[in-house]
């Protein structure tokens, strides 16, 4: 039975403030691992919550793990996880991938979660919590952006390099168990639910596309779209980048395609907000404005995205590929590779699609033709600000709590 006392011992929550509805089991987003729920999983399980709870249809977000609330259990776990690895000569990453973790995880918070419906944005339930559930009245449910099988080969150059083969493998099994045990499945991408039939056998009808929204608050998007309304005209077309993972996200190729568009004397230049290597910081017609917090700097974030005309994220792999909804929440339109969940976030318009090996001239001519070309700019921007209120976390938030009570138990 559900007890709202239990919900404050998980490590950190985000609930409603008006009490849990008393005609269905409380509906709760779990994200990974993270500093507080709203900065976990790049904030978007604390939006998803918020959006849930305004519209009725979740009741809040918790972290399976905080560091804001260290697990010295865990901790001490991990350090000899590393060192049998250490000794075999293995690579030491991807701890949080690990049985073990996810084992400790969910056993201790199997009793704080009875009597609740639990969406997971986390790839992994353990085999304990998979085989009790039922007897704390516990439902489960996934909503991902990805399959670990999409982040371990898809970013193996980048993100999760140091995540031994051996560890994946292992991994990959408990996860194809939970997808099999859950009571249902919910994917971001038409990427991961192809990688759901294909690699994990489960069946396509059992999986939804819900596509993601914008992790960006309405009154900070309101605050950029009016910036951009009434700021002053100029000659020059800002492209912007915003990104911490700047050779995955194609920066260097971006940069490259504005300087050969430079050296022509086309009016254009590159704004940068995130990690941006040296060696572009300081090239012509790139400003490179550094790490910039949504939370703690607000003003500074929005005065940054009042001054782009055109979004860019040219990744070469990619999940949900929330960024691009990110601009087009702002009424920006946005130049994107064809790769992972982002041609399903392009549909609809305000956006430029490229292949994911476009070259640095073949971006260069993109952005070209999006500053000569007066009417397809209008049409791209107009129709980037048409989906600005529709690409908020409140469609997702509703098509979650319809699969919830399509699949659960009152």
């Amino acid at each position: 039975m559900f007890d709202p006392r239990a919900i404050g011992d998980l490590p950190d929550v985000l609930l409603r403030a008006d009490g849990f509805p008393g005609n269905r089991r409380p509906r709760l987003v779990a994200t990974g691992y993270g500093g507080s729920v709203r900065t976990s999983f790049s904030g978007s399980s604390a939006y998803l919550a918020e959006a849930g709870i305004e519209n009725g249809s979740l009741d809040g977000a918790f972290t399976l793990y905080s560091t804001r609330r260290p697990d010295r259990v865990l901790q001490a776990q991990g350090a000899l996880w590393k060192a049998r690895r250490l000794l075999r000569r293995e690579a030491i990453g991807g701890f949080k991938f690990s049985a073990e973790f996810s084992a400790h995880l969910w056993r201790r918070h199997l009793p704080s979660l009875a009597g609740t419906d639990v969406i997971s944005n986390f790839q992994l339930f353990s085999e304990r919590f998979l085989r009790q559930r039922e007897s704390h009245g516990i439902g489960a449910y996934l909503y991902l952006d990805a399959t670990l099988h999409d982040y371990l080969e898809g970013y193996r150059e980048f993100d999760v390099a140091g995540v031994d083969p051996s560890t994946a493998d292992r991994v990959f099994a408990l996860e194809r168990d939970g997808y099999q045990r859950a009571d249902g499945i919910a994917v971001m991408s038409s990427q991961t639910a192809e990688t759901l039939t294909s690699h994990y056998e489960v069946p396509a009808d059992r999986v939804r596309l819900v596509l993601p929204g914008a992790n960006m608050s309405d009154e900070m998007a309101e605050r950029v779209i009016e910036a951009r309304a009434t700021r002053a005209a100029t000659d020059e077309c800002v492209v912007g980048f915003i990104g911490v993972y700047p050779e995955r996200k194609g920066l260097p190729r971006l940069a490259s395609a504005i300087g050969a568009l430079r050296r022509e004397g086309v009016p254009v230049r590159l704004l940068v907000v995130g990690r941006c290597p040296e060696e572009i910081a300081v090239m012509d017609g790139v400003e490179a404005l550094g790490f910039i917090s949504k939370t703690a700097e607000p003003g500074a974030f929005v005065a940054a995205l009042a001054r782009m005309d055109l979004g860019c994220l040219l990744s070469t792999a990619e999940m949900s590929g929330i960024a691009v909804l990110e601009f087009i929440r702002c009424g920006i339109p946005v130049l994107a590779t064809a790769v992972g969940g982002i041609p399903d976030n392009l549909r609809g318009g305000g956006g430029i699609s490229v292949p994911g090996d476009a070259s640095a001239t073949d971006v260069a001519a993109a952005i070209g033709r999006f500053i000569d070309d007066g009417d397809e700019r209008r049409r791209l921007e107009a129709e980037a600000q048409a989906r600005s209120g529709s690409v908020r976390w409140h469609a997702a938030a509703a098509a979650l709590g319809e699969m919830v009570a399509e699949e659960g138990t009152p």
